[in-house]
């Protein structure tokens, strides 16, 4: 601004004015605000993939930052959202001083409503969309035994025309309205994201008032090991790693994965009362199958993450 007032050009002035203008808005919603199919079908970023190129053409293009609109409000921008960090930090630490807590600061920072309407997006993908698929299979079987039952006893087939149109309606209303949730969840999800990446800037600007022995390792060279002698993991505190992996990545994951585990226990609670209704003494045999898949499953998956938190102790050490 200071320089779009001191520029004498009225080029100058009017690049300033576009990247000043450019400061308070936020590109993708003025786009869902006039055109929400084309937010939807991300095809108002078609122009700019055109213009810019593949990836490999970059050399080619030379894009520079000014030539991209800005795709985040302004709100959700880093130093900002450390800024609103701060702010709820020091009213958290004020109210219950030591007992201060990281994850119910970052959930005041996400806001409660965002989180509700994730779990409610959720709730549709998950547990609507489990019921609309037994319900859909459900009707389609008894329609093709009513069919068989009309054939035997006309001889002939009836008229398919309103069956065929409904079944491609029925069945292609799940993958577009599908389509439609994942764009909602990824845009909230980009803006969890993004708070969480404004966290973490400040975190680390937070690390570097640390003595920088926190900061490092105390693990030995491997050309300074003796003989025989095998390197030992390091014990000191590594700040950087505790603001990515600890505060970060496990909080960011114990949201989703709560979420995700609550609507798949909603929705096989219903499945089951649904099997009781339907099936009533045959649901006892379908859980005689069911169970042993489902520990299997368990096994495996406790399995893979044992070996995953293995590799990340590697990759740590």
């Amino acid at each position: 601004t200071t320089a779009a007032k001191k520029a004498k050009d009225p080029k100058l002035d009017s690049a300033y004015s576009t990247l000043a203008s450019l400061e308070d808005s936020c590109l993708e919603d003025e786009v869902f605000k006039k055109d929400p199919l084309s937010w939807l079908c991300v095809s108002w970023l078609n122009p700019m993939v055109a213009r810019l190129g593949h990836s490999w053409n970059s050399a080619m293009s030379k894009c520079d930052p000014d030539d991209l609109a800005r795709l985040t409000p302004p709100e959700f921008q880093a130093f900002k959202v450390g800024e609103r960090f701060e702010e709820l930090w020091k009213a958290e630490v004020a109210q219950f001083g030591d007992q201060a807590s990281f994850v119910l600061v970052m959930m005041r920072l996400w806001t409660h409503k965002r989180i509700a309407w994730f779990q409610f997006l959720l709730f549709l993908h998950v547990v609507i969309g489990n019921l609309y698929q037994v319900f859909l299979i459900q009707h389609s079987l008894d329609y093709f035994f009513w069919l068989q039952k009309h054939v035997r006893e006309n001889g002939q087939l009836p008229d398919m025309t309103a069956p065929i149109l409904t079944s491609i309606v029925a069945f292609s209303f799940q993958p577009l309205f599908f389509a439609v949730l994942c764009s909602f969840e990824a845009s909230l999800s980009i803006k969890f994201d993004q708070c969480t990446a404004g966290v973490a800037t400040v975190l680390f600007q937070k690390t570097q008032r640390l003595p920088s022995a926190s900061l490092g390792s105390d693990v030995k060279q491997i050309d300074d090991l003796k003989p025989g002698e095998q390197p030992m993991v390091s014990k000191k505190p590594n700040a950087m790693m505790v603001v990515n992996n600890d505060l970060i990545a496990n909080f960011h994951g114990l949201v989703f994965t709560f979420a995700m585990s609550m609507n798949a226990t909603v929705t096989v609670a219903l499945l089951l009362i649904l099997m009781a209704i339907k099936l009533r003494v045959a649901t006892l045999f379908c859980l005689a199958v069911a169970i042993p898949a489902l520990t299997l499953s368990l096994i495996l998956s406790g399995a893979m993450g044992i070996n995953m938190m293995q590799l990340q102790d590697v990759m740590d050490k």
